[in-house]
């Protein structure tokens, strides 16, 4: 399932760590997506980009990934070891 976040904007782009990709998908997460998946897709896996807002949930951390990347091929995505 894929979901695109209108008006998300870029979060910060260019030279990120890791460490940054990450802080920036936990706080997407706690502030735009968790209240949305957490009745329907409680204890899913989601995988964001952290450069516009899309995001991916599938109830396997691979399947999430997969669904990003084929979205997005180019863009590096961190799995987190928490679920929705």
């Amino acid at each position: 399932m894929t979901y695109t976040q209108p008006g998300a904007g870029a979060m910060g782009v260019a030279e990120q760590t890791g460490q940054d990709r990450v802080r920036l998908g936990q706080q997407f997460f706690a502030s735009r997506i968790k209240a949305a998946l957490e009745p329907t897709h409680n204890g899913s896996f989601v995988a964001i980009n952290v450069e516009n807002g899309d995001y991916f949930v599938h109830e396997q951390a691979l399947g999430a990934l997969h669904a990003a990347r084929a979205r997005y091929p180019e863009r590096v995505f961190l799995p987190c070891p928490r679920r929705c």
